[in-house]
């Protein structure tokens, strides 16, 4: 079977290098260029996976028996993040890369979890024309174009760790699915020679001890929000010596500016729904000294609590002061609520999401792109009010509210 597909990936890629040819300078231009003649609705997943050159071989890797590994599984996000038509609310490798090596309080071995869905070209129903661009065969409709495939990948983010005690956490951000399940708890034997242990998303993180070094396999059972589990398997290799001092602070400059974010809205991450929305004032306002009216805007994102998708008992976090707004509504919530409990990391935020069951509370978190200090208050007024109706369930018209609420909010800063 996989000699098949060669064949087929090595006849199809002859169109993709006459257009490299041609002057292009990515794998990814080519292949649009050779692909743009398809009708590309057909691919739900927006991510047509022969738009890469497939290092990773996700067509091919099977979870139950292939080993992933941290450069596999970084390959994997890679390659999906450039095939992906719509990409743009996505975490990308770089902040991935970032992410991996900032920690909390002390260095922890994240954990990757990669629930895909994507599509892929039948070669066998496509042409190519003397321009090297692809065209559907006359004898085959778009059903029969391109093949739907699902994929699990799951793996440490670090090749190499240390003997001795290793902590191992699972972030929210690092559960990447588009298939619209996640995991909801994984158990794991390290190969320590010590039992099962059991890792919730967004929680803290377990211990692995190792006395030996050498390469190591971690096999993992993941258990999905939809009933389901799969098995994965992940490689890792263990080196002599003592595990290194904290992350320097240049590596934690870098998270902060960074938007940690889920890559699409709305999303699970393990606890509940997360949603996002933008507000933005439909009056400018010309503040004192400034040279021309702007709109006050915000950007909102909601943690809604365990077992809940609308807003009930809400927390309301607002944005400081943040000039250059480095630190985004993903960020407020994922490490401003980070705290340590007997020297382990925990999260605010997640403990009271989860407080009990169906009696959590919801996390508001509310970001100002600017610094407009006088346009951005009329957004709190006017965000407040669409609070309100939402908790109490009011019927009321928006716009027409908002718009009284700005004009009130304009006039008292202009007397």
């Amino acid at each position: 079977m996989k000699t098949t597909l060669l064949m087929l990936s090595l006849w199809a890629s002859m169109a993709v290098a006459f257009a490299q040819s041609q002057g292009f300078n990515t794998t990814l231009e080519a292949s649009d260029y050779a692909f743009a003649p398809l009708d590309k609705s057909y691919v739900t997943s927006k991510i047509l996976y022969d738009r890469v050159f497939h290092n990773a071989d996700l067509q091919f890797f099977n979870t139950q028996t292939d080993t992933s590994s941290a450069q596999h599984f970084l390959q994997a996000y890679y390659e999906l993040y450039l095939s992906n038509y719509n990409n743009s609310q996505v975490l990308t490798p770089q902040d991935i890369d970032d992410l991996i090596w900032t920690t909390q309080q002390y260095p922890a071995v994240q954990i990757g979890v990669l629930l895909a869905k994507f599509h892929r070209i039948n070669y066998d129903v496509i042409e190519a024309d003397s321009e090297g661009q692809y065209h559907l065969n006359n004898n085959y409709s778009y059903n029969d174009l391109y093949i739907e495939q699902d994929i699990n990948v799951v793996s440490l983010l670090q090749s190499k760790i240390f003997t001795g005690v290793n902590f191992f956490q699972l972030p929210d951000w690092g559960i990447f699915s588009n298939r619209n399940v996640y995991p909801t708890s994984i158990t794991i034997d390290f190969g320590d020679g010590l039992p099962i242990r059991t890792i919730n998303p967004g929680v803290e993180p377990v211990s692995a001890n190792y006395t030996t070094s050498g390469e190591k396999i971690i096999n993992f059972t993941v258990n999905l929000n939809n009933g389901t589990q799969f098995t994965a398997k992940s490689k890792v290799f263990v080196i002599g010596g003592a595990n290194p001092t904290p992350i320097s602070s240049e590596f934690a400059k870098i998270a902060k500016t960074k938007q940690l974010q889920s890559p699409i809205f709305p999303y699970n991450d393990g606890i509940s729904l997360v949603d996002s929305i933008r507000i933005q004032a439909s009056i400018p306002f010309q503040g004192y000294n400034e040279s021309s009216a702007s709109k006050g805007a915000a950007d909102v994102l909601t943690y809604y609590a365990a077992g809940r998708t609308t807003l009930q008992k809400p927390i309301v976090i607002l944005d400081g002061f943040d000039p250059n707004d480095q630190n985004k509504g993903g960020y407020l919530y994922s490490q401003r609520l980070s705290y340590e409990r007997n020297g382990i990391p925990a999260q605010l935020g997640n403990e009271l999401r989860a407080n009990s069951s169906l009696n959590g509370y919801d996390i508001v978190v509310v970001n100002f792109p600017n610094m407009l200090f006088k346009a951005n208050s009329s957004i709190i007024v006017i965000y407040m009010t669409r609070f309100t109706a939402l908790v109490f369930n009011n019927e009321l018209s928006f716009s027409k509210e908002q718009e009284l609420v700005e004009l009130i909010m304009l006039k008292e800063m202009q007397e």
